[in-house]
């Protein structure tokens, strides 16, 4: 009988922790993306594909990768679905810190507070000039909002009733961050 090493066996954890990290979001693209836009649950959608993101994007010097916080600029009503989403992922060893700002959260980004800004729609439109200034402070911006793609990070948009990440590359790398290839090829990828 073959016995691993603790460091082969730790390796071997963690292949099976990304793997299955990989085919739950696998089955969560495959199972919402048929939901239909008039179901109302873009929301609910919407915070289960916020949620994954964290598997997916790479912060630099991130040294607690199982502690993220996502702060919603302007969208209370995200909270409710992110806080049932919370008490998933602790359950998994995962905690997800859930933060309610209202406009441009500069007092949770000068303590760095913020892994994911979720915008409103609205805070969208309003916010786009300061974009710019949230990409240096290795923040992911994310939003419904239609085309906020050119300006932020992550859009989350529906098309033919389905749920679709577009995903700018450019934006990222300003942002000082990176997305897995997995991310990449389920995502619409634009670079401008």
């Amino acid at each position: 009988m073959y016995i691993l090493k603790v460091e082969e066996r730790n390796f071997a954890n963690l292949m099976i922790y990304k793997i299955r990290n990989i085919f739950l979001l696998s089955v969560l693209l495959l199972n919402t993306a048929n939901v239909s836009y008039a179901d109302g649950h873009q929301k609910d959608i919407q915070a289960v594909f916020l949620y994954n993101l964290v598997n997916y994007i790479f912060w630099p010097n991130d040294k607690n990768n199982n502690v993220h916080n996502i702060c919603l600029v302007n969208d209370p009503s995200m909270e409710n679905y992110l806080l049932q989403i919370q008490k998933k992922a602790k359950e998994r060893g995962s905690i997800i810190n859930v933060y309610n700002v209202n406009d441009v959260p500069d007092e949770y980004l000068k303590n760095k507070i913020c892994h994911i800004l979720f915008f409103s729609e609205n805070a969208a439109k309003t916010s786009l000039s300061r974009l710019a200034g949230l990409h240096a402070k290795n923040v992911l911006t994310v939003s419904a909002a239609k085309n906020f793609s050119r300006n932020g990070s992550v859009e989350f948009a529906f098309l033919d009733g389905r749920l679709k990440l577009i995903l700018n590359t450019k934006k990222l790398k300003e942002s000082g961050l990176s997305a897995s290839s997995k991310l990449l090829r389920l995502a619409k990828v634009v670079s401008n």
